[in-house]
């Protein structure tokens, strides 16, 4: 079965731009592995939805974050999960500083961001 990439997308106020997370499967040679514990994600900024786009973060050919997840979230390694997403609420006023949720682990995975 072949892995359709899930984006979310969000106003950044503060940069006066859109933000995009995409959430990819970084090991397409082995798609029935999935995101939820091999996901890659990738992470790109601009000015209208149209384009051009300006990568800020991409996990390349890596799963993003890995590594073990909680006894209470099944104990297993993870990746970004089914998709992630970057709340508004949580970005700081001057769009610099945000928080991405993401379904890693099959749980409610919290990672923060800083740009440059």
């Amino acid at each position: 079965m072949a892995f359709t990439p899930r984006a979310g997308m969000s106003w950044n106020p503060g940069l006066r731009k859109f933000m995009l997370s995409l959430v990819h499967d970084p090991t397409p040679a082995a798609p029935d592995a999935g995101t939820r514990f091999f996901g890659g994600l990738t992470v790109l900024l601009v000015n209208n939805p149209w384009g051009p786009w300006e990568t800020v973060f991409s996990s390349g050919s890596r799963r993003w974050p890995g590594g073990p997840s909680t006894a209470t979230c099944g104990d297993t390694q993870w990746g970004s999960g089914e998709r992630a997403d970057i709340p508004t609420k949580y970005m700081s006023a001057v769009g610099k500083a945000f928080y991405l949720f993401s379904s890693g682990g099959d749980c409610l995975s919290i990672a923060r961001g800083v740009l440059p």
